[in-house]
């Protein structure tokens, strides 16, 4: 959908643009993932579901580099944009993301929600790395729905470009943060 899939797509690629303009992200090494297979047929487990997630934390893990921190992006591009983060993340770096909207004016936006989502950042918390998942999970017809997901009614005319601008500086308001510890 253009939402789910496509707006995550278009952030990464102009945030990966944007850092090679800007001559890259300090002391930090950058690795974007596209993932795939993340919807189940039946229920999540080892069998089903988050298959390409599972795939990059398995490789990260066994190849020993040092992950300073995975962020998640997903359904972000929402005219309507309300970013949750939700329960099942790294708590430190939950809180952190929350201070960095409050300094940033931006706490509005962004909020801590108390769901369990399950969603690509989960593999990587069970290979023990700092995960944390920003999804705008209210995508749909009225705030609170999300009857636009997973439909034909996932089209780019519900897409804003100041929603995927927005989510592109949070971005790169993190990758500061990590660079200035």
């Amino acid at each position: 959908g253009a939402n789910d899939s496509a707006s995550t797509t278009g952030l990464l690629i102009s945030l990966a643009g944007a850092l090679k303009r800007a001559g890259g992200a300090g002391d930090n090494n950058i690795l974007f993932v596209w993932t795939d297979g993340e919807e189940c047929f039946g229920a999540y487990g080892d069998n089903d579901g988050l298959w390409g997630s599972k795939h990059a934390a398995r490789k990260l893990k066994e190849s020993g580099v040092k992950v300073r921190a995975v962020v998640n992006l997903d359904m972000l591009g929402d005219r309507d944009l309300k970013i949750t983060i939700p329960e099942n993340v790294h708590p430190g770096f939950r809180k952190g993301i929350l201070r960095i909207a409050g300094r940033k004016n931006v706490s509005g936006k962004i909020v801590a929600g108390d769901d369990v989502v399950i969603d690509d950042h989960v593999p990587f918390l069970e290979a023990g790395f700092k995960a944390v998942n920003l999804i705008d999970f209210d995508f749909g017809s009225k705030p609170g729905l999300n009857d636009y997901w997973h439909t034909p009614e996932d089209t780019v005319d519900k897409i804003s470009e100041e929603s995927l601008l927005f989510a592109g500086s949070l971005a790169a308001w993190i990758i500061e943060g990590l660079d200035s510890k």
